[in-house]
């Protein structure tokens, strides 16, 4: 009875949470904290004798119900020991970068005056041979067991860049949407003249959360609900979404994509007027524009909405998007054929002053469609 006695007391005075925290690796901490804080995160860590595995000479972490932003998450690494830093990337801030300490002369850092490149991202990595980088050999093992399923399919597209360094070339132009939150590895072996062996994990195959379907129902967090969708009804998703978008800045781009899924013309208006909600802002002009992911997925049907939209738009951002958006599916000329036809149909003199304005603006000769640029 005294041991009883003494338990109860423990649970009382130190609490349930204590006693049966979670632990769990490096790579699902980092995972979880991208998750939550909707970024991603790239890893630089140098060679260890004996390692069988990326991330095997980094404890286990007691994971905190609520670990807080990303710099209160890293710091709290930190604390436990971790001996390594952190940096957002200069370019795509949604990246950050977790790089072990004192690691000195790292290829990563090496700048390139010119670069452009389409093709896979085992070749990507080649193409940096000359500069101490390599792609690493497979290492087997899921990307939150501390392993690499390595990408082999992954294309990229990187038009001209310059004076840049490897670093933000391997990081900038993925598509983020559909990619495991650990974007890629690097292991940098000091005592080979500081060769890298670059690790991409594989895209995203699975739900993104650690929660059960009963709990998916029940969460208020969004990396959860951005799947709700498959279990309940389409109207209950777009209330989801419009609450999302309105209180939750952290899942703006998955309520966005969702919305896409849910393909119904309440839902793409609903898209429209966060099509200028810029989530990064370099690479891919789709993962920079979620709302441009969204309109992809309901495809051909969103035209005549866009055009109606802008139409009534003033913004010279929000049109080119716009524009951008439409050009997927129809070309210059039929945009101004649909707008015509919209046109016949309109009596108020002010409409067709706007509908006329906006077809020389698509015959402008100096239309520039990429947002980014």
């Amino acid at each position: 009875m005294k041991k009883i006695f003494i338990i109860i007391i423990i649970i009382i005075v130190f609490g349930t949470n204590e006693m049966f925290a979670e632990t769990i690796d490096f790579s699902e901490f980092v995972t979880r904290v991208a998750i939550l804080n909707d970024c991603y995160f790239t890893i630089e860590q140098r060679n260890c004798k004996g390692n069988k595995t990326l991330l095997s000479n980094i404890d286990k972490i007691e994971w905190k119900e609520n670990p807080g932003d990303i710099d209160e998450a890293m710091d709290y690494l930190i604390k436990c020991g971790v001996k390594y830093h952190y940096s957002r990337n200069e370019r795509t801030p949604c990246v950050i970068h977790i790089i072990e300490n004192d690691l000195s002369n790292n290829p990563l850092d090496t700048m390139i005056a010119k670069f452009e490149y389409e093709g896979t991202l085992q070749k990507l990595v080649d193409k940096f041979s000359n500069t101490r980088i390599q792609s690493g050999i497979s290492q087997g093992g899921g990307a939150s067991g501390g392993g690499v399923a390595q990408d082999f399919i992954t294309v990229v597209k990187i038009d001209k860049v310059i004076n840049t360094n490897v670093r933000n070339i391997l990081s900038c132009y993925l598509p983020l949407s559909r990619y495991n939150r650990i974007l890629w590895a690097a292991v940098i072996d000091e005592s080979e003249d500081c060769l890298a062996k670059i690790y991409y994990y594989s895209p995203l195959i699975k739900i993104e959360n650690w929660l059960s379907d009963e709990e998916i129902v029940s969460s208020d967090d969004f990396n959860a609900l951005k799947y709700k969708h498959y279990l309940v009804n389409n109207s209950m998703a777009l209330q989801v979404c419009q609450e999302v978008l309105e209180k939750k800045r952290n899942y703006i781009r998955w309520a966005l994509i969702l919305l896409g899924d849910i393909n119904s013309e309440e839902s793409l208006k609903e898209i429209i007027k966060y099509i200028d909600y810029k989530y990064c802002r370099y690479g891919i002009v789709e993962e920079a524009y979620p709302a441009l992911l969204a309109i992809n997925k309901i495809g051909r049907n969103s035209v005549r909405v866009l055009l109606e939209s802008l139409i009534n738009e003033d913004d010279i951002l929000r049109k080119k998007l716009m524009i951008y958006a439409i050009f997927k599916f129809i070309v210059k000329e039929d945009a101004i054929r649909e707008l015509i036809v919209i046109k016949n149909k309109e009596a108020d003199k002010i409409a067709i002053a706007r509908i006329d304005s906006v077809i020389e603006y698509l015959k402008s000769t100096e239309l520039e469609l990429n947002p980014l640029k």
